[in-house]
């Protein structure tokens, strides 16, 4: 008996071994850690508010120099018990990031811990130096620090007017 075996070229055995290569590709689960990254968790919010203003921003400025909104500070921790650590203030005239900035140490809030789940309403009075135009909104960056002692960086703004 003679067998006879159909030659194929060498097309065919490179297109063979491309698909065999790609087929156990497929298969491989093992993964690297160096490819996760942990997604980032949400540990609290932070909300700027303002009280109502008598006088707009360029009335104030424009009269005294000076302007001292009242601004609250709300933080809501989520998960775990935060802490404010730091507050820095800008006021913003739309034509810039930011103004000089105005920044509040931990000393400057009386008991920041803000238990997990509940909100902690932080009240001040930040006297700014008004700048060449009339400031539209305020901006807070803000820091807090969980139980285990990670820094979080929180960004809010609010409307003066």
């Amino acid at each position: 008996m003679t067998h006879h075996f159909t030659t194929r070229g060498p097309k065919t055995l490179i297109a063979s071994v491309a698909l065999a290569m790609l087929a156990s590709a497929g298969c491989d689960r093992t993964t690297t850690a160096a490819g996760i990254a942990p997604a980032p968790v949400l540990v609290a919010t932070a909300r700027l508010t303002t009280a109502p203003l008598a006088f707009a921003p360029s009335t104030l400025c424009a009269s005294a120099a000076l302007f001292t909104p009242s601004v609250s500070l709300i933080i809501t921790s989520v998960g775990s018990d935060v802490a404010v650590d730091e507050l820095t203030l800008h006021l913003l005239d739309g034509s810039n990031v930011g103004g000089p900035g105005i920044t509040v140490p931990p000393a400057g809030f009386s008991d920041a811990v803000v238990r997990a789940g509940t909100s902690r309403t932080f009240v001040m009075t930040p006297t700014f130096t008004c700048g060449v135009s009339s400031p539209r909104s305020i901006h807070g960056d803000v820091v807090i620090v969980d139980t285990a002692g990670r820094r979080t960086s929180l960004s809010t703004t609010t409307a003066l007017w």
